[in-house]
């Protein structure tokens, strides 16, 4: 037997001793070509890039940058400094997800869709049958699985934006039966959390730029543009195999959103050498 093969749906190496995956990176996260390029083009460079970027997608890009700076002070608030982890599902909390990435916080991403939608029947089949062997294989790659996030001394945050929370329910109520530490897994809704914190501790402006945000970048869909996530519904999620196997190229607005929070991320870093 050989000690790796391919998995001919996952498509990464695979160990027979172990099972798992080796990824590179992190999967569905910022390229880190383009965080290369960025940190090493001079200043003229720099702007010239910027003059190429569609203001739209700058825009939300600067905006999901002093989103993710929001939810980093609030997570270090409530949980410790840095001691949690962001946990995007699906496609609307990405955006800050991996501006995250970019301020060295842990992030990993849930590419899942239409949970809500999830009936009781369904949700008894679905764990009866065990039809989501190649998702669970990826939660297992990004150390998703109870035991990892048992043993971890930090705290696992999923997040999501919510109108009626049903798919933080599933996935809390999923998490749980499955013997994830409630002590160390908090769902959240992003919206509703981070508005809750800005009226707590910050003022008007912090206030409306949350309520803005979610309002015009994530409740109008327009985040799945710029964040390259598949939408993968529940019922389908051993499709994350072929995800993987056959990723997509970034298109115009992922690689622009990317290299527009490379140069927020830049230019924080330097204004604070400053």
């Amino acid at each position: 037997m050989r000690i790796n093969s391919i998995n001919p749906f996952f498509g990464y190496k695979y160990s027979s001793i172990n099972n798992k995956p080796a990824f590179k990176g992190v999967p569905f996260g910022v390229s880190d070509y383009i965080k290369k390029d960025i940190e090493s083009m001079s200043e003229y460079e720099l702007e010239c890039k910027l003059q190429w970027i569609v203001g739209s997608t700058k825009e939300i890009a600067e905006k999901s940058y002093k989103m993710a700076k929001l939810t980093e002070e609030m997570c270090d608030k409530k949980y410790g400094k840095d001691n949690w982890v962001f946990v995007s599902i699906g496609t609307s909390p990405a955006g800050i997800g991996k501006a995250l990435e970019l301020r060295d916080k842990e992030v990993k991403y849930l590419p899942i869709s239409e949970l809500r939608f999830l009936k009781e029947k369904d949700y008894k089949e679905s764990a009866k049958r065990r039809q989501h062997t190649e998702y669970i294989k990826y939660l297992d790659s990004i150390g998703l699985r109870k035991n990892n996030i048992n043993k971890d001394d930090k705290h696992y945050v999923f997040v999501d934006y919510t109108h009626s929370g049903k798919t933080l329910k599933y996935l809390e109520r999923f998490a749980h039966l499955n013997g994830a530490d409630p002590k160390k897994t908090h769902f959240l809704s992003l919206n509703k959390e981070l508005l809750d914190y800005a009226e707590q501790e910050k003022g008007d402006k912090e206030i409306n730029e949350v309520h803005d945000y979610f309002k015009f970048f994530c409740m109008t869909q327009q985040m799945e543009y710029y964040v390259g996530i598949p939408h993968i519904p529940y019922y389908e999620t051993n499709s994350i195999g072929l995800e993987l196997l056959h990723p997509k190229g970034k298109n115009v607005c992922e690689t622009g959103f990317e290299e527009a929070l490379c140069y927020f991320h830049r230019k924080d870093k330097e204004s604070k050498q400053n």
